[in-house]
């Protein structure tokens, strides 16, 4: 889910896997997406709140045992929902973006929903996902910004376990930037403030870490 100045709620339910469904009512929601059967037409997967829908590439399969998910196998697996900066569905301010997921591979970056680019010093723009065996919130603002743009990013204190399910979230609300996993507070920090600064250029992908120069899928 995900809502503009207020807040984004991207529930990919567990990583693109539903097992409870979120019925998001809120007014201020952007995007909710389910990822089972029900909601996938085509290669699409039709969202629950919003308008924005989502492109499911490569070797990218709908598990229909235990928990109803999406399957990414972290090679050509891919779920895109745009590919140039779109204001009505980025929020400006504050956010909150969430997922269940199921990490099955770790490598040293992951994307579970990304809209960033980190090139060098060039840092704009926000990532839900993580860095090895931890979960991360990577944020940039025009109040930390060094001329270029700058990421603050806030790592878990615990390590996840491959093959659990998880449900996290990053959350800003223009001061502060926190970072949840299954609900308890792991990290918070307050370099950031203000608006989000974004790239001219952003790719909005779920199950991967995507900006200009590099592209790491989600196997999970």
């Amino acid at each position: 889910m995900i809502s503009p100045a207020s807040r984004i709620l991207a529930s990919i339910l567990v990583l693109f896997a539903v097992g409870v469904p979120i019925h998001a009512t809120d007014a201020d929601l952007l995007a909710h997406w389910v990822f089972d059967r029900d909601h996938l037409s085509g290669s699409v997967i039709e969202p629950t709140s919003g308008r924005h829908r989502v492109e499911v590439t490569g070797e990218a399969r709908i598990e229909t045992e235990g928990v109803e998910s999406i399957i990414l196998d972290g090679e050509t697996g891919g779920l895109s929902v745009v590919r140039d900066r779109d204001e009505a569905l980025l929020p400006s301010m504050a956010m909150t973006v969430a997922a269940w997921i199921r990490v099955d591979r770790a490598g040293d970056w992951g994307g579970i929903v990304s809209a960033i680019q980190d090139n060098g010093d060039f840092e704009k723009g926000w990532l839900l996902g993580l860095n090895a065996s931890r979960f991360t919130f990577g944020l940039s603002t025009r109040g930390a910004d060094d001329g270029n743009g700058k990421i603050t990013y806030v790592h878990a204190a615990t390590r996840l376990r491959r093959g659990r399910w998880y449900h996290v979230a990053g959350t800003y609300d223009g001061a502060l930037q926190r970072l949840y996993v299954n609900g308890r507070l792991q990290g918070v920090d307050s370099v950031q403030h203000g608006e989000i600064n974004y790239p001219q250029r952003v790719f909005f992908d779920l199950g991967a870490y995507h900006d200009d120069d590099e592209l790491h899928r989600l196997a999970g």
